[in-house]
């Protein structure tokens, strides 16, 4: 039996392949695949009842899953007859002033692995603690992204200087095409450099209603160089931050999310304007996205040239939904009307036809 697991199946000055490698090797690659079902299976299950913590669980999902791999890569190579530090120190890229070997890449990999635990982690505390207020208004996450920015520099700087890049003489040698470069990026460092403007202001929220070039939409994320924001036609648009800090940007959600809107009724001559006020107002008290103080309140706002002109005054949290309250009141209005047999005029114009003389023609 010995001597069947000792059967060469190929050799070479680097590498000997027999039946009792060949063995361990599919063995490690049986053990990875099961590992991988049952980690994914485990990471769903939490998923399920921690819903914050997604992002978390799916990282430690994919750290153990590299670790299994390098586990069993470093099975396989023993058993091919590889020594693990051998190849670790085998140069991958070597010149005067740079050498790149296996360590150093998976050193960089370490600081990648490790800045995305702390992004992903720190991510994961402030949507739980976004989750856990009542009236959160999402300005949290600009800390987040602000910490995100600079840990994911942090972690780049000792990547590069871990293959042994030195930065201050990358810096000096790249100076003039840095140069060249600033000038044809002055709009990405106006759009980054307002990002930053945004996140440290708050002037913008996520979920704020905001009005950009007339058109409204609802803020969905806050970038380092763009936003994104959703519009009531479901239309997602990306909007530079250069934009959203030198042009004039109507946050309905800045300082209060309640918004006052009206809505403009007409009356035949001869209604009773009581009952008309009666009616608006429990219209307006019975809808659910209309609140309840501030109270509506009906103005008798004219005597108009076919009507007796009304406005209904409601104030709202929902404001990105307004168009549909309002709808729903028009609604509302035009059924209790017929009920009370209230009459919305139409202009209409009396021609009066004169005939002429025919002694006059």
């Amino acid at each position: 039996m010995e001597d069947f697991l000792n059967n060469t199946l190929f050799k070479n000055s680097y590498l000997n392949i027999d039946v009792k490698s060949l063995i361990i090797i599919s063995i490690t690659a049986l053990m990875y695949v099961l590992f991988t079902i049952i980690g994914k299976r485990a990471y769903k299950k939490f998923n399920l009842k921690a819903p914050s913590w997604i992002s978390f669980s799916k990282f430690l999902y994919r750290l153990s899953t590299f670790l299994m791999l390098i586990l069993g890569f470093t099975i396989i190579l023993e058993s091919i007859g590889i020594k693990m530090a051998d190849f670790m120190a085998m140069d991958l890229v070597k010149t005067d002033k740079l050498s790149i070997t296996p360590s150093h890449l998976l050193f960089v990999f370490v600081i990648i692995f490790i800045a995305r635990a702390i992004s992903i982690t720190i991510k994961s505390i402030f949507l739980n603690k976004i989750e856990k207020q009542e009236d959160s208004n999402y300005a949290d996450l600009n800390v987040y992204k602000l910490i995100n920015y600079i840990l994911w520099i942090l972690a780049v700087s000792f990547s590069l200087q871990t293959i042994g890049l030195d930065l201050t003489i990358l810096f000096a040698g790249s100076a003039a095409l840095l140069v060249g470069v600033g000038i044809g990026m002055q709009q990405i460092f106006n759009d980054t450099i307002s990002g930053f403007f945004l996140l440290f202001e708050r002037n913008l929220k996520i979920k704020d209603v905001v009005e950009v070039d007339g058109i409204i939409g609802s803020v969905k994320d806050i970038g380092i160089r763009t936003s994104r924001i959703v519009s009531r036609d479901n239309i997602e648009m990306i909007v530079p931050n250069s934009k959203l800090v030198s042009d004039t940007v109507v946050n309905w959600s800045y300082n209060d999310p309640k918004t006052r809107f009206f809505l403009k009724i007409g009356v035949a001559y001869g209604s009773d304007v009581n009952l008309i006020k009666a009616v608006l107002l429990e219209i307006a008290s019975n809808h659910s996205l209309v609140l309840k103080k501030p109270t509506p309140i009906v103005f008798f706002s004219d005597f108009g040239e076919s009507s007796l002109d009304f406005e209904l005054s409601f104030w709202t949290q929902y404001s990105f939904k307004h168009r549909q309250i309002l709808s729903d009141l028009r609604y509302a209005i035009d059924k209790r009307f017929r009920e009370k047999n209230i009459q919305i005029p139409f202009p209409q114009r009396d021609v009066h036809i004169i005939k002429q003389n025919s002694k006059l023609r």
